[in-house]
Order: structure tokens, then C-alpha cells, then sequence
């Protein structure tokens, strides 16, 4: 019988007791909405995050050529990224029917320098962001956060791909570059309301 290796042994044992990794995370096969010039959008969910429901929004590139995406702005030069050309559409019975804009917590003001958020999607690529149903609002409710439901709702994900925004004057030939313009819409995906 060979020997048996105790801190080996004993470093397996606690690495199989320490919580999964976010990527670990149980997620949905994507919803996927119909192509346009190649582009898709898939909207999955995410198991077992609380307090409150995560989605992932998939863009993927199927077709022939390369893809610039504006998905929304950078604040600081870069280390907040807010995705705000997502947006999702919600409908159920009691709740009715709307659309909701994403609106991070992490800042209630902007007050330096903006950046348009440049996603590039070669052929064959995929990008997914994940984002916490929290962090989207109902602005045509003027309410934010938005209490959410205590119903099941149908979601559908919503992106409008339009040109670089930004005005910054070392950042003028972003405007020159081909982003893709259009509208993305996703399969519809059941959200069962936040835990309690």
C-alpha cells in the first residue's frame, strides 16, 4: 500500500468546503431572440443568487464580419461600467406591463468625466454581462428601486445599438468608428419574484 500524502489529503478536504465561485453558479440555458446582421441576444437567469433575482445578458456574433457595440457609458476613466443600452421588458397580471432602464446603486450622480462603454464582438464571440434585477427601475412608475412584484414575470432583454456618445476631446475619433446600430430583443425568460 503506498503512503498517503496528509496535507494533500487534508488541502482537498478544505478546498471542497469553501463556497462556489460565481462562475459556479447554476445559470439558465439563454433565451435567444431572432438574428439581426449576424447579432443575437440571449437573457438567462441565475440560480440560487439572493436576496434578490441576477440575469445574464448574452451578445453573441454569428455572423461574418466583426461588431462594435456601444453598450453604454464609463465613469473615472474606466473602473465603473454602466450598461445602460440594456433594457428589459416585464409583464404580469397584476404588475401590467413595463419597461425598465438600468440605473446602478454604486453612484446617484455623475460629476467627472464619461466614456462611451465599447464592446468589441469578432466573429464567433460571445460577451455576457451579469446584472442584478435590483439595479433596474421603472422610470414611467418614478420609482427606484422599483418594488419588485410578488408575481412571476415574463422578461424580455432590449438592446439599442447606437453611435459613441461621448464628448471628451481626446476621445473625438470615436465617433468615426462603425458601431452597430439596431435593436436586439431576446427570448422571454419567467422571473419568479425575490425571496422574502
Amino acid at each position: 500500500m503506498g503512503l498517503v500524502n496528509l496535507p494533500a489529503v487534508a488541502l482537498l478536504a478544505g478546498l471542497a468546503m469553501l463556497p462556489m465561485p460565481a462562475s459556479a453558479q447554476g445559470v439558465s440555458a439563454p433565451a435567444w431572440g431572432a438574428s439581426v446582421e449576424g447579432l443575437r441576444l440571449g437573457l438567462s437567469l441565475v440560480d440560487d443568487v439572493k436576496p434578490a433575482p441576477v440575469i445574464e445578458v448574452t451578445f453573441e456574433n454569428g455572423g461574418q464580419r466583426d461588431a462594435l457595440l456601444n453598450l453604454g457609458f464609463m465613469l473615472g476613466n474606466g473602473p465603473m461600467m454602466v450598461p445602460q443600452a440594456i433594457r428589459l421588458s416585464v409583464r404580469g397580471a397584476s404588475f401590467g406591463t413595463c419597461e425598465l432602464e438600468y440605473a446602478d446603486r454604486r453612484f446617484s450622480h455623475v460629476g467627472g468625466r464619461i466614456d462611451d462603454l465599447v464592446v468589441g464582438l469578432p466573429r464567433a464571440a460571445r460577451y455576457v454581462v451579469r446584472l442584478p434585477v435590483r439595479d433596474f427601475s421603472c422610470a414611467a412608475r418614478k420609482q427606484y428601486p422599483m418594488p419588485w412584484p410578488v408575481e412571476t414575470l415574463e422578461v424580455v432583454a432590449r438592446f439599442r445599438g447606437g453611435p459613441a456618445l461621448s464628448t471628451n476631446l481626446d476621445m473625438q475619433g470615436m465617433r468615426l468608428m462603425p458601431f452597430w446600430r439596431g435593436t436586439l430583443e431576446s427570448g422571454a425568460v419567467s422571473l419568479p419574484p425575490a425571496p422574502r
